[in-house]
C-alpha cells in the first residue's frame, strides 16, 4: 500500500482525513456499515488505479476510488452480505499484503496471490461469523487507516495494529447482548 500512502500524503489534509476515517471505521464500523463499506470502496479503487494507471494524475486517482466507493455504498444499501463478502475480500487482502510487507516475508508469492488468497480467507470467515466479522474488518480496515495516518516506527506497526483492531472489535461488540434481549422484549 505505499503507493496509495504516498498519493494520500501528497494531498492536503490527507493525514487528518485517513485518521478520522480510521477512528470512525475502529469503533463505530458496524454502526455505519454502508459508510464503511464505501470507504473501503475509495480505497481499494485508488489502489487499483495507482497500480493500473501507472503515473497518473491525482484526480483521475481520487475519482476511481470515488466512483469505486459509490458502487460499494449501493452494493451495501442493496445486497448487504455481497457487500460484507466485498468489504472483507478487500480488508482480507489489505492485512495480508501489510502483513508480508511489514514482516519482510514475501515467500516469493506475488501481491496479487497474498491479496487474494488474504482476501478468500476473510470472505469465509465474514460470512461464517456475520456479526463478529462485521465488526472486525471495520476494525481492521479503521486501524490500517490509523497506521497509514500516523508514523509509527516500522516495528511497532504489527503490535500497534493487533491492539488496535482488538480495541475496535470490543468498543464495537461491547453491549451487543444486552441490546439483542432489549429488541426481544
Amino acid at each position: 500500500m505505499n503507493e496509495l500512502t504516498e498519493t494520500l500524503n501528497a494531498l492536503p489534509l490527507a493525514r487528518l482525513a485517513l485518521g478520522a476515517a480510521g477512528v470512525v471505521l475502529l469503533l463505530f464500523g458496524r454502526r455505519v456499515l454502508w459508510l464503511a463499506v464505501a470507504a473501503l470502496g475509495f480505497l481499494a479503487g485508488m489502489s487499483f488505479a495507482i497500480r493500473v494507471l501507472e503515473g497518473a494524475p491525482g484526480p483521475l486517482v481520487i475519482g476511481v476510488g470515488f466512483a469505486c466507493g459509490i458502487v460499494a455504498a449501493g452494493l451495501a444499501f442493496f445486497v448487504q452480505r455481497l457487500a460484507i463478502a466485498f468489504g472483507a475480500f478487500v480488508v482480507g487482502g489489505w492485512i495480508a499484503r501489510w502483513a508480508i510487507e511489514a514482516t519482510d516475508r514475501s515467500a516469493g508469492l506475488s501481491d496479487w496471490l497474498v491479496f487474494a488468497l488474504g482476501g478468500v480467507l476473510a470472505v469465509i470467515l465474514a460470512l461464517a461469523f456475520f456479526e463478529w466479522s462485521i465488526a472486525l474488518v471495520t476494525a481492521c480496515a479503521g486501524a490500517l487507516l490509523l497506521l497509514q495516518a500516523t508514523a509509527f516506527a516500522h516495528t511497532i506497526e504489527v503490535p500497534a495494529f493487533i491492539l488496535l483492531a482488538s480495541i475496535g472489535v470490543l468498543v464495537q461488540m461491547s453491549g451487543r447482548g444486552k441490546r439483542e434481549r432489549e429488541r426481544e422484549e
